[in-house]
């Protein structure tokens, strides 16, 4: 699997997570501390993955980072 592939495959885990949380663009967002819903919307389609940036996601859905990179197995 390309690295491509693998950034879209985080991408939709954390998509279904935050859906699966019941958390809207918005909530998510200010959770994991930024202001506006457009940058959560950014990562959901795997833009600025780094690992700050996962620390970030993985505490604003309460999930680890290892559980979003590996999708819970």
């Amino acid at each position: 699997m390309t690295f491509d592939e693998q950034l879209a495959k985080l991408a939709i885990r954390i998509r279904a997570t935050r859906k699966d949380r019941g958390l809207t663009l918005q909530e998510a967002a200010t959770r994991g501390g930024w202001k506006h819903k457009q940058n959560w919307v950014h990562l959901e389609k795997g833009n600025g993955m780094t690992h700050r940036t996962l620390c970030r996601i993985a505490r604003a859905l309460d999930v680890s980072v290892a559980d979003l990179i590996n999708g819970g197995e």
